[in-house]
């Protein structure tokens, strides 16, 4: 029997440092909720690895957003699975000028795409200063550098994700969220009183 995010066998590494443990979980994720392998560093809490890799799908990511976003965005945390964190930084720079092109912004390099958003009122300067630092590390992660600007490490690629993940909120999820709420409260008040 597995039982949910609690580890059903501890495996402590060989190594002599102590601090790889090996589990075996249920997923945590809804759309998911298969039996996982994973390896978890305790020194630095976080997963290092985790088996079989998710295979997260468009179909997994909320319906508010669009297609192609949501896309994207499963290839993307397919990505981060197999620790390709160049290609997850590089897959976010994408999901921004496909959020862009979604809002009618075109043409032009994804900074003035960014500076567009901002200026129509799309995004706040906030976001404005998060899209120029998804851009920066989405460049790093495509384009070879000799200035060790192209070492993307694990965390610069959770820190990206996590920003176009509130990019998306911001953009779609809280908007369609709102919405149905406001539908369901006008319904509730709209209901002849008795």
């Amino acid at each position: 029997m597995i039982v949910d995010l609690k580890p059903q066998v501890d495996l402590k590494s060989e190594s002599g440092l102590g601090s790889e443990h090996f589990f075996i979980c249920r997923c945590p994720r809804r759309a998911c909720r298969g039996v996982v392998f994973v390896e978890f560093d305790l020194l630095n809490n976080h997963i290092t690895a985790a088996y079989p890799y998710p295979s997260t799908s468009a179909k997994q990511v909320p319906k508010a957003i669009p297609p192609k976003v949501r896309e994207d965005m499963a290839e993307a945390v397919r990505c981060f699975a197999v620790n390709a964190h160049k290609a997850v930084v590089v897959m976010c720079r994408r999901i921004l000028q496909r959020i862009a092109s979604d809002h009618g912004i075109t043409g032009g390099d994804i900074k003035s795409q960014t500076n567009r958003m901002f200026e129509a009122g799309l995004i706040t300067k906030n976001l404005k200063d998060a899209a120029h630092e998804i851009r920066h590390f989405g460049g790093f992660g495509a384009h070879p550098q000799d200035d060790d600007l192209d070492n993307v490490s694990q965390s610069d690629a959770l820190s990206v994700w996590r920003q176009v993940n509130q990019f998306v909120n911001d953009l779609y999820v809280m908007p369609a969220e709102n919405a149905e709420l406001q539908r369901r409260r006008q319904a509730v008040q709209q209901k002849p009183k008795t």
